[in-house]
C-alpha cells in the first residue's frame, strides 16, 4: 500500500512540475546549448566496464533553456576489450522543478537515436574468432533521464544522468544474423546556454 501511495505522490509531483514549468520560463537562459559529459558505462551483455565521453549541441524550441529540445550527440566508449563510437539525434524536454532568475533545478527525460561502430581490440575477442580491428556497425536507441542545476544566471548547467540505457541493434550480429546488446551508462557533465 505504501508503494502505491508513494507512486501516486511522485506522479502528482511530476504533473505539478509540468503545470508550473511554463510560469517560470521568463527567467530562463538562452535556447541554444553546448556541453560535454564523462562517466562509466557497463556492457550488460558481457559485464565489462568502460569509460565514455560525449558531447552535445542543441536547441530548445521554447526560446529558453526549458521545454522541448533537439540536439546532436556524439559519444566514444573506450576500455580493455573494445572501442565504440556513435552519433545521433537526442529529443527531450527540460522540466523545471525549481526556479529563480539565477538558479534552477531541471529534470530531463530524453531519447537518442543514431548509429555507430564497435571495434574489438584485445585477445579475449580474438580467441573467439574476431580479428583485431574488426568493426561492426550498429543502430542505437537510448532512453535516459538527467537532472541538472542551472547556475550563474542560468548560463552554466551542471548535470548528472543516472538513468541511460543504450540498446544496440546489430544488423549483422558479428556476421551471424541480427543481434541486440544493452549498455548502462552513468554520466555527469556541464553545458552552457546562449
Amino acid at each position: 500500500m505504501h508503494t502505491i501511495a508513494r507512486s501516486s505522490l511522485a506522479g502528482l509531483a511530476f504533473a505539478l512540475a509540468l503545470l508550473v514549468a511554463p510560469l517560470a520560463q521568463a527567467d530562463a537562459g538562452g535556447p541554444w546549448y553546448a556541453g560535454a559529459g564523462v562517466g562509466p558505462m557497463l556492457d550488460l551483455g558481457c559485464c565489462n566496464t568502460h569509460f565514455r565521453i560525449e558531447g552535445e549541441f542543441g536547441y530548445h524550441f521554447s526560446g529558453h533553456d526549458t521545454g522541448f529540445f533537439l540536439a546532436a550527440n556524439v559519444a566514444t566508449g573506450v576500455g580493455g576489450d573494445f572501442v565504440q563510437f556513435h552519433g545521433g539525434a537526442r529529443l527531450g524536454g527540460d522540466i523545471e522543478v525549481h526556479s529563480t532568475h539565477d538558479f534552477a533545478v531541471l529534470i530531463t527525460p530524453s531519447g537518442m537515436l543514431g548509429g555507430g561502430i564497435l571495434n574489438f581490440n584485445n585477445g579475449y575477442w580474438r580467441g573467439r574468432g574476431f580479428a583485431y580491428g574488426d568493426g561492426y556497425g550498429y543502430f542505437v536507441l537510448q532512453p535516459a533521464v538527467a537532472i541538472s542545476v542551472a547556475l550563474v544566471q542560468r548560463l552554466l548547467h551542471v548535470w548528472v544522468r543516472p538513468v541511460a540505457f543504450d540498446l544496440l541493434f546489430f544488423p549483422d550480429h558479428y556476421g551471424g544474423g541480427f543481434g541486440l546488446d544493452a549498455v548502462y551508462s552513468f554520466m555527469a557533465g556541464v553545458f552552457f546556454t546562449f
